[in-house]
């Protein structure tokens, strides 16, 4: 699952609390999106200190 993570409160969480790998905790603290294992995302998730990230493409319109 893609989250992205929300600067103001990820550095209350504990890298020993949270069932990813401390990388991908250190590129959630920069705020850039990442993928980690769905359990994990959850987790991070319920604590409120991550938000789901939108896998949308934007299309651009044609001018006619």
């Amino acid at each position: 699952m893609k989250i992205k993570g929300k600067i103001s409160k990820l550095h209350r969480v504990n890298p020993n609390a949270v069932q990813c790998e401390v990388a991908m905790l250190a590129k959630l603290k920069d705020g850039d999106t990442v993928d980690i294992p769905e359990k994990a995302a959850k987790e991070l998730l319920n604590m409120g200190v991550v938000e789901k990230a939108d896998n949308k493409k934007k299309k651009k319109k044609e001018s006619k």
